[in-house]
């Protein structure tokens, strides 16, 4: 058994490090830009600049069907006229073959209204770099630039997105991602001033403090301040209204709304707070906001210090349910008590937003209609509510923690008044009742009084869909 036991660990020993290795490969190629690698090399093996050559040119006159016979006399005689060494530099300088006209007429049989022909009568005695060549070629740099810039962005994480990027100018600066300083591929902020490796803004993490909002994104103690003990207005209006009308739609947490309508919605809550009327909105968007409201936080509802301690109690869970069909009364009291010490460290707020929030997902799951169980609404805020610290998202570990923050989501909606405590009733005000009786409501009348009792509560539990940990009430 000892050995079997230790072949078990060593395996586990070896394995468990697999992940970071990936993850650490992964981080150090997401760091290096696309070429720039070589760009250094390049900038190493730079040569000294050469002065340009002088040529001299004769100006070419069309003489009909003899053009080609004096494009090659002229060229001969330029060649005549110039000197050995600059006709073998001018061979090897394959960067000088656009430069001259007469190399360009003799090599090739361009027509007479060419551009290259059009712009002969121009050139001068002594000839450069011409201006048209390179506002050309600076043209089409711009614009590769910008379709580079345009893919670019697309990379760009949700913080980089709130800045309003430009090339920076300014020498020696040091990025505020990686706090190295910039020497190419810097880009600055021109609202707010922060520099950044153009590399760093995928993982860029610090928001345009001109852009930064007040509600989505800010942490519970700043929102709330002196009201640490009150549910923040965003989760109340949502869970109102949500319970007033829509508990009967279908996926009302599983389907996601319209993204502009979220967007929407977001700058409606950060300019109107409270005063936000959300009686014409799709249930979806409303139930996609409280999401998105919750994903944002700095800091989860279920605190990242807390999250181990958290994750061996979903794992308690889960081998309890597989371990025992029915498990044992004591067993899930344990757990119960268990789960009751690590909410007692969460702060205030934090506990009763989870409490309020928890009470909202038991109301969802007792309608059979919209077909969210806990276990649905488990894996829906699962990780929403219980996520790991950055650094460790991306580990093969996390991933496979998700299903212990389902369990644990789900043991919590499961057993709300054990856990916390109080009446459901006395969290948020019961849904208005509706102004006419259900289809599948059977009359009062045709039941003896001595009856009814009875057969109602028959009638409800037979329409309660199967759960993974009701059973264990």
């Amino acid at each position: 058994h000892q050995a079997t036991v230790n072949m078990f660990y060593f395996q586990r020993q070896q394995t468990e490090p697999v992940p970071l290795g990936y993850q650490t490969l992964e981080g150090t190629c997401r760091s290096v830009e696309p070429g720039e690698p070589y760009l250094l090399y390049i900038l190493s093996k730079h040569r000294p600049e050469q002065p340009l050559q002088t040529f001299i040119f004769q100006e070419y006159a069309a003489l009909g069907k003899g053009s080609k016979r004096k494009t090659s006399n002229v060229l001969s005689s330029v060649l005549d006229s110039s000197p050995m060494t600059d006709d073998n530099s001018c061979r090897r300088d394959g960067r000088r073959t656009g430069y001259s006209d007469s190399e360009s007429i003799g090599g090739s049989l361009e027509s007479l209204t060419s551009p290259a022909h059009r712009r002969l009568p121009k050139t001068a005695s002594t000839l450069t770099v011409s201006s048209d060549d390179l506002d050309e070629r600076d043209m089409v740099s711009e614009s590769d630039y910008n379709d580079a810039q345009s893919v670019k962005t697309k990379m760009f994480s949700r913080a980089a997105l709130t800045h309003q990027l430009k090339k920076m100018k300014s020498k020696m600066a040091k990025c505020k991602q990686c706090d190295n300083f910039i020497v190419v591929s810097g880009v600055e902020c021109e609202e707010c001033g922060l520099a950044f490796h153009r590399k760093c803004m995928e993982v860029c993490q610090l928001e345009c403090e001109q852009k930064k909002g007040t509600v989505f994104g800010v942490d519970l103690s700043v929102l709330l301040r002196d009201r640490l003990e009150e549910v923040p207005f965003v989760v109340q209006l949502c869970t109102s209204e949500i319970e007033s009308r829509a508990l009967s739609v279908q996926g009302v947490y599983r389907v996601s709304g319209s993204k502009p309508r979220i967007q929407k919605l977001c700058q409606a809550f950060e300019a109107q707070k409270e005063q936000v009327d959300l009686s014409d909105l799709s249930p979806h968007d409303i139930t996609s906001i409280l999401k998105h409201f919750f994903k944002e936080l700095p800091e989860p509802l279920l605190t990242f210090d807390l999250y181990n301690d958290f994750i061996t109690v979903g794992k308690a869970i889960q081998h309890l349910s597989e371990r025992e069909a029915s498990p044992d009364p004591r067993d899930i009291m344990d757990i119960v008590q268990d789960l009751q010490n690590q909410l007692q460290k969460l702060p205030l707020y934090c506990y009763k937003t989870l409490q309020h929030l928890v009470f909202h997902l038991q109301r969802v799951s007792e309608n059979y209609d919209n077909k969210m169980s806990p276990s649905n609404l488990g894996i829906v805020f699962g990780p929403t509510l219980l996520r790991p610290l950055a650094s460790t998202d991306m580990s093969m570990m996390a991933l496979l923690e998700t299903s212990y923050q389902a369990v644990l989501v789900e043991f919590l909606i499961t057993h709300h008044d054990r856990i916390f405590g109080l009446d459901q009733s006395t969290m948020t005000p019961p849904p208005p009742a509706p102004t006419a009786p259900l289809p599948d409501t059977p009359p009062r009348a045709s039941f003896p009084l001595g009856g009814v009792d009875g057969d109602l509560d028959h009638d409800t539990s037979s329409r309660e869909r199967p759960r993974s940990l009701e059973s264990w009430l």
